[in-house]
């Protein structure tokens, strides 16, 4: 008798879900009244991958293009990053311009992400080019415009034009500091601001002259601080910043809840009419790992309560942050990208490998996971109750 009070228990358990599953997903897989729902993949370093024999498979396991399996299972925008002139190469224009091709040729729209750096422009760094170093501000300005303008050009006139165009990457401090650095507090002046301001616009100038309809996208990371969402966007709108998109990053390691976001992501919307991306995110399948090279995220202590380690934890976390903007105030939510879903670790020895091969979209035998199950156009997935995730 306990035993079938039991799977009475389940049973109703899973209908409620299923009955919670409808109602979470009505209306998701339509199109935002701002344009197409973004379900896309950074994909930054595939060459990287594939230059130390790293190939991709099918969830059958029979290999493929990566960017077409990524197509195949819903996803309909690639991310590249684009550094001036990175140590190894990967990442500098004639490489995104090769990836570019590949996704092109796979369906995907494209995302370019100026960094205006030779390396990693986040937060916390924001390191001018070395070419750039010495330069004075105006001839700053000049290159900005320029190097933006030849690389937008350049993809359209090789046939893959930018669907959407990244000034910046994670600029809540500036970028190019210290010409357009607004933080920390003796930079927070109204001269660094408009310097800010200015070398944004240089960028957006140099999509626009080369005749692009490309979207523009202005990225930090603050979604889990509206407050200081608000201070950074306020700052650039009244300083008459013309751009399209408010881009986001949310990990919920540094961003705190799904909730927290939510928040975050609604007020925007309201207060500005413009539409919101998240333009980085990701979660972890495992806490294991699969090569010599420590991970980003591999404790415990780093997870959402709520979302195991799982491929059913991954899945249930972008599921949620799904419904999340496809529930945003007049349909201001446009979608999300998965941040490197494609880092994945190659020799399991390689001590400059991939810190990120738990949270990518294939397996330590680069299968893709079932977590793409999330980026179909529309999302008919039976919701899980978190009481038996």
């Amino acid at each position: 008798m306990k035993g079938n009070h039991l799977v009475s228990i389940v049973i109703s358990l899973l209908c409620l879900g299923l009955c919670i599953s409808m109602d979470r997903i009505a209306g998701q897989g339509k199109e935002s009244v701002v344009g197409e729902f973004i379900r896309g993949v950074d994909a930054s370093y595939v060459t990287r991958v594939e230059d130390k024999d790293g190939e991709f498979f099918h969830r059958d396991g029979t290999p493929g293009d990566v960017f077409e399996i990524m197509a195949e299972n819903g996803v309909n925008y690639a991310r590249f990053r684009i550094w001036n002139d990175p140590p190894e190469g990967y990442c500098n224009e004639e490489n995104v311009l090769e990836l570019a091709q590949r996704a092109h040729a796979a369906g995907l729209k494209i995302l370019i992400d100026f960094h205006y750096s030779d390396e990693w422009a986040d937060p916390d760094t924001q390191i001018k080019p070395v070419a750039w170093q010495e330069m004075p501000y105006e001839e700053l300005w000049a290159a900005v415009y320029g190097y933006t303008n030849q690389v937008v050009s350049d993809m359209i006139e090789q046939g893959t034009p930018p669907a959407m165009v990244q000034i910046g990457n994670e600029i809540p401090a500036g970028m190019l500091w210290p010409d357009g650095q607004v933080w920390p507090e003796e930079f927070n002046t109204a001269e660094q601001w408009a310097k800010l301001a200015e070398l944004i616009e240089a960028g957006i100038e140099g999509v626009r002259d080369t005749g692009s309809d490309a979207e523009i996208m202005i990225h930090i990371d603050k979604s889990g601080n509206l407050a200081e969402a608000q201070g950074f966007y306020d700052r650039l709108v009244g300083l008459g910043v013309d751009f399209d998109i408010i881009g986001l990053s949310y990990y919920s390691t540094w961003h705190g809840s799904i909730e927290t976001m939510q928040t975050t992501v609604n007020g925007l919307a309201l207060r500005y009419g413009k539409p919101i991306v998240l333009a980085e995110t990701g979660y972890p399948w495992t806490l294991d790992w699969a090569d010599y090279t420590n991970n980003i995220i591999g404790l415990e202590s780093q997870l959402l309560p709520g979302y195991p380690a799982s491929v059913g934890g991954q899945t249930a976390f972008i599921q949620d942050v799904r419904q999340v903007l496809e529930q945003v105030p007049n349909e201001l939510g446009r979608g999300y990208f998965y941040w490197e879903g494609t880092w994945i670790a190659v020799n399991d020895h390689d001590r400059d490998g991939s810190p990120w091969e738990n949270m990518a979209m294939f397996d330590f035998e680069h299968n893709a996971l079932d977590t793409f199950d999330v980026f179909a156009p529309a999302l008919f997935m039976a919701y899980t109750p978190l009481i038996l995730r």
